[in-house]
């Protein structure tokens, strides 16, 4: 019995290796690498529930007290009266330009806020991050398959993707807009499709939902970025030129619900510009410094006042800025042959675009969205999900041609290992329950609620008339995508 047990165990130690390492482990051992996903989806519930306190936080500081909880408050307010929120009762949580919510471009509206009518606040957050987390997950699993990775290369690009100091400070300070982030993979895999060759209307179709979902989380910064780089690869690529032309046409057609009545603030909104990056060596030392969480009064040198640390920071620790540096940029977009060089240019300009004033071109061009950005190191978040995404193919293809598997997975783990201590580190920073005095704010939940003006037509019809557009839109897109499909079937037979 016990030789049958050792022999057992002999064997299946020696398949770890492979089952760990290789994109298509045997048959017999893929349970191996399936256990190891499920592992690292547990993983982040459990990451986020600590980072988040499982809930037991209060809403009384910086963001969270000024953005985040007046305006769930609102929603709630909303939910449980059974009508539209149309007209909040105070502007200032609007950043005071209006009474009018949902012109408001970075406003949360996505469904999910009907959960506001059972849960507290910051249950609902971590509610709400968990199910992001959830999508982000599944568009990691989908590139991991376009790209045939291990679950050691994915584990790296999991851990990187998820607990980078970019997320978490932005969560930290009650950015909670930022869930559209967690949509950025299945953006990158459209983009890959797109470079691969896909022309089709499912590409347009899904391109054009994954950016409504993300703008439905008030993510309209995560929206305008990647809207530029879908506009860098068209120019830049010419063979995707119209492809491009008519994603974007489209996704813009799509998210008309919540463009149109954003236009009502195009003479309100004067945004005043802070800054970017002060130089490319100041995004390798974010990268892998933990920054102190707040600078008071926001300082940060070379960037100027007005800018804190959670602005600038992109933490993924030592190990993680070498992966980075070399797979990600190096092989995955300077070295001939790489399969996505062709993003070079489209991701250098948003690197550029990130440093200094540079980004200030774009708002002297007066283009309305683009007009919303004051702090250009937020674009760089665009570059890190893309290079940690190629370095996990080029670390893959590396990997599959080494012989010695032991030795690797050894390696391998003890790189991993200090990864994930190094975020830890820097979760431990920025979690909630660690955050600073300095910005303690009141929050009155009673302050908060809907208080709709009927009478407001012209909102009212730029309202009901985009979301009415945007039914539409998905519409024809879904009908185009059948119809091609259907063509693409018949030819086959």
């Amino acid at each position: 019995m016990i030789s049958k047990f050792k022999l057992f165990f002999t064997q299946n130690l020696s398949a770890a290796p492979a089952a760990l390492l290789e994109s298509q482990p045997a048959r017999p051992y893929r349970w191996i690498a399936i256990l190891w996903l499920v592992g690292l989806y547990v993983l982040g519930i459990v990451g986020f529930g600590t980072f988040f306190e499982w809930g037991q936080y209060d809403s009384e500081y910086h963001d969270w007290a000024q953005i985040t909880a007046p305006r769930l408050q609102f929603l709630r307010t909303a939910v449980r009266a059974q009508v539209f929120p149309l007209h909040i009762s105070d502007p200032s949580t609007l950043h005071g330009w209006t009474l009018r919510y949902l012109a408001v471009p970075d406003a949360f509206i996505s469904p999910q806020y009907y959960m506001l009518a059972k849960l507290p606040l910051p249950w609902f957050n971590l509610v709400n991050v968990w199910l992001m987390y959830t999508l982000g997950f599944g568009g990691l699993l989908v590139l991991g398959r376009k790209l045939r990775l291990s679950a050691i290369s994915f584990s790296l690009l999991f851990l990187l993707f998820n607990f980078n100091g970019q997320v978490l400070a932005h969560y930290s300070v009650g950015h909670a807009t930022w869930g559209g982030y967690f949509l950025f993979p299945w953006f990158v895999w459209l983009m890959l499709r797109l470079l691969d060759g896909d022309s089709s209307w499912r590409l347009t179709t899904l391109t054009a939902g994954v950016l409504f979902v993300m703008w439905l989380q008030g993510s309209f910064h995560q929206v305008v970025y990647s809207l530029m780089l879908l506009g860098f690869i068209g120019v830049c690529v010419p063979r995707t030129f119209w492809t491009v032309i008519r994603s974007g046409a489209f996704a813009l057609l799509a998210s008309a619900f919540r463009l149109l009545p954003a236009l009502l603030l195009l003479r309100v909104f004067s945004p005043s510009f802070l800054n970017g990056y002060p130089s490319l060596y100041a995004i390798w030392f974010n990268l892998v410094s933990v920054p102190h969480p707040l600078n008071a009064p926001w300082h940060m040198p070379g960037m100027g006042d007005g800018i804190g640390a959670w602005e600038a920071t992109m933490f993924v620790g030592l190990l993680g800025g070498v992966f980075l540096l070399f797979f990600g940029f190096y092989r995955g977009l300077l070295r001939h042959g790489a399969p996505y060089r062709a993003l070079l240019l489209p991701l250098g300009a948003l690197v550029l675009l990130s440093i200094g004033p540079v980004y200030q071109i774009l708002i002297w061009l007066q283009i309305p969205m683009l007009q919303g950005e004051r702090v250009a190191t937020r674009l760089f978040s665009v570059v890190l999900v893309f290079g940690l995404v190629l370095g996990a193919e080029r670390l893959q293809r590396w990997l599959e041609n080494i012989a010695n598997k032991s030795l690797t997975l050894a390696a391998c783990l003890l790189g991993l290992g200090v990864t994930l201590v190094d975020l830890w580190q820097d979760l431990s920073v920025w979690r909630l329950s660690n955050r600073l005095k300095d910005f303690w704010i009141v929050f009155q939940d009673n302050k908060w609620f809907v208080n709709n003006n009927y009478s407001d037509t012209l909102y009212l019809g730029l309202v009901f008339g985009g979301l009415a557009l945007t039914v539409l839109t998905f519409l024809v897109l879904g009908w185009l995508s059948w119809r091609e499909m259907r063509k693409k079937r018949l030819a086959r037979e």
